[in-house]
């Protein structure tokens, strides 16, 4: 068993004057999370695991999602926002059949 989820900003995102807003929101402001990572994607032993950990990746961003997939023992991939930094792996979690 185990689950595969990503989260994203950049699909359901808009414009609202110069700033970039999503669907993703920052508990602390009530506004669209403003971090470092444009999507994560997570591999849990349960799939509504795998989806609560990729959504707050990105709403946490980088340092705080790869924190959290180690304490957890989970494997993810990260898409960063800064194009000469593309993407980063953290690979944790062994699944077994």
């Amino acid at each position: 068993q185990g689950g595969v989820a990503t989260s994203s900003s950049v699909r359901r995102s808009w414009r609202r004057g110069d700033r970039r807003l999503h669907h993703l929101l920052d508990h602390t402001t009530g506004m669209s999370a403003d971090t470092d990572l444009a999507a994560a994607t997570v591999v849990a032993p349960e799939l509504w695991w795998a989806e609560v950990i990729a959504k707050v990746a990105v709403i946490s961003g980088s340092r705080t999602g790869r924190q959290l997939l180690e304490e957890l023992g989970m494997t993810g991939l990260f898409v960063h926002r800064d194009p000469t930094r593309p993407y980063e792996t953290i690979e944790t979690l062994v699944l077994t059949a």
